[in-house]
């Protein structure tokens, strides 16, 4: 253990403002100066070791006292250590925006490297900390697309130190994803060493190359499917089918907000076909399911609108607010139950989930819609299934038999499966809106 490290268990041991001050008193100029093995000051170590308490009462005492020579202070502060890092770098890394705004009045050069080619946002990246991340970015004019000696961008910074809320942001602020270092390594890859599969998911639906390959000629999607190690990161990328080029589509994106229309319309005629005895029936319940879909489909879901659209991420930090919970997208303040869509591109209050067989979200103000859609497409499911089951071995409109019970087999069958499929929907959608409802009133 080195004589600063046991200095500083002294200082935590015993610490109080009045003996720090008087230990402190002691020392001269020079103990401000003095580096340890790794090249750290004892401002370095204490912000290191996460004790930012004792370090802003260090600064405060350190301005009081070469108030008459601020040259001293200065290079004090604006020390490397062995690895070029300085103060204001392990500060943007640590996130704690107080002490940051401490030792930016007395930096140097704010664009100052390490000597791996970081710069103060490339450290705001590792540290997960988005109030930090857009305080350099705003105030600075950083720029995200900055690179370090290896090509990374702090988006593949953030991804393999699995910074999610760091990516949310960097995610908001770069159009291009696709950016690749000097291995030809996308953000991707990164994100696949830390693991962490929400940021791998974010990424994808950002719109990410999977097929991209690296400098050993491997892409992303090989290397999870050629390694078992990578199994659980399959599994978890069920929900996504393939695309033409192989990239991962959301499998919801393969909807279309008008099959619901015509599957049922296309069935109300086959049944018409086979029993034109309940006509009005089919029609009555066809003109009111897609009024309903309609309806539905033309819903305000409970889009949030935010009262900062009009004001920097800078103003909103220096108010004392947290942007984590903000929207990076909407700028709005997000509740437990508010959730970018980024189907529509929108907040929604009370968000379950983007239907896009109606094209539509469904929130907390056309919930109790959607439950009554899904509760009429049972219902006619079942009158399709008593229709066929009616005209089966009876002939109608269609003079062959054989083909006339296929065809009420056909849709039996058909009316059975929705009948399941939309009836787990609906306990679902039942079940989501009884428990919101119990965390309100709880």
């Amino acid at each position: 253990m080195s004589e600063l490290t046991q200095l500083i268990q002294i200082i935590i041991e015993n610490f109080n403002k009045k003996t720090l001050e008087i230990f402190l008193d002691k020392k001269p100029d020079n103990f401000f100066l003095e580096k340890n093995n790794e090249g750290r000051t004892i401002l370095f170590t204490l912000l290191l070791e996460n004790l930012d308490y004792i370090f802003s009462k260090i600064f405060i005492y350190l301005e009081k006292r070469f108030s008459q020579n601020p040259l001293t202070l200065y290079n004090i502060l604006n020390q490397y250590d062995n690895n070029l890092n300085k103060l204001i770098h392990i500060s943007s890394e640590k996130g704690n925006l107080s002490i940051f705004k401490y030792i930016e009045k007395y930096e140097n050069d704010i664009r100052s490297l390490n000597n791996e080619g970081y710069n103060i946002l490339h450290f705001a990246s590792k540290g997960n900390s988005p109030e930090m991340l857009m305080y350099i970015k705003e105030k600075y004019n950083f720029d995200v697309f900055s690179r370090t000696y290896n090509g990374e961008t702090p988006l593949h910074i953030a991804c393999v130190c699995g910074a999610i809320n760091c990516v949310n942001f960097l995610l908001m602020l770069m159009d291009d994803i696709n950016v690749i270092n000097k291995d030809n390594e996308s953000p991707i890859f990164y994100a696949l060493k830390s693991g962490k599969i929400v940021i791998i998911k974010k990424l994808i639906r950002k719109g990410i190359d999977v097929n991209l390959k690296n400098c050993y000629g491997k892409s992303f999607l090989e290397i999870i499917e050629n390694d078992n190690k990578y199994n659980y990161i399959i599994k978890a990328l069920d929900i996504y089918s393939k695309d033409s080029k192989g990239n991962f589509v959301s499998r919801v994106e393969f909807g279309n907000s008008y099959y619901c229309f015509f599957y049922f319309f296309i069935l109300e005629i086959i049944s018409f076909l086979v029993n034109k005895d309940y006509f009005f029936l089919q029609l009555i319940s066809y003109v009111i399911l897609i009024i309903l879909f309609f309806q539905l489909k033309n819903s305000n879901p409970g889009i949030v609108y935010s009262n900062y659209s009009n004001v920097s991420w800078l103003e909103i930090i220096n108010k004392g607010y947290y942007i984590n919970l903000f929207c990076p997208y909407c700028k709005i303040k997000n509740t437990y139950y508010t959730k970018h869509c980024f189907t529509c591109g929108i907040c929604v209050d009370g968000f379950d989930h983007h239907c896009s067989w109606i094209g539509n979200c469904i929130g907390a103000h056309n919930m109790n819609l959607f439950i009554v859609f899904l509760s009429f497409i049972l219902y006619n499911s079942c009158v399709l299934y008593f229709i066929s089951m009616k005209s089966f071995s009876n002939i109608y409109l269609i003079s062959n038999l054989l083909l006339n019970n296929v065809i009420c087999i056909g849709i039996m069958v058909f009316c059975l499966l929705t009948f399941i499929g939309t009836g787990y929907l609906l306990g679902t959608q039942i079940k989501n809106v009884l428990k919101m409802i119990y965390n309100i009133l709880s």
